[in-house]
């Protein structure tokens, strides 16, 4: 397990799991979406690991903490909507030379 930032010991087994943007993707299927009931949120990715619950940009960024903790760059795509819409934010990674993106 290597050292990153402030991550305790139990948030960087999960980053250490998450080595592939399947499993990533999959571990964002798996957790409950924040439907923000008491408010607007902006939950870091460690809030994310602790709480185990994330809406779109949440997920986003915890899908980027892991792609970036295995060797990729952090790239976030925030694709704007029309008013009557929200927008969604995806992590994008490159693989063997195509783009990916993982999203909550």
């Amino acid at each position: 397990m290597k050292e990153f930032y402030d991550f305790t010991k139990a948030e960087l087994k999960v980053l250490d799991r998450l080595n592939t943007p399947q499993k990533i993707q999959d571990f964002l299927n798996k957790i409950p979406i924040n439907f923000e009931e008491n408010g607007g949120t902006a939950r870091s990715p460690r809030q994310v690991l602790k709480l185990r619950k994330a809406h779109c940009i949440e997920g986003a960024l915890l899908a980027a903490t892991a792609l970036w903790y295995h060797g990729h760059k952090p790239l976030l795509l925030d694709l704007v909507t029309t008013k009557n819409d929200d927008d969604h934010v995806v992590a994008l990674f490159k693989q063997g030379g195509f783009w990916g993106a993982v999203s909550k």
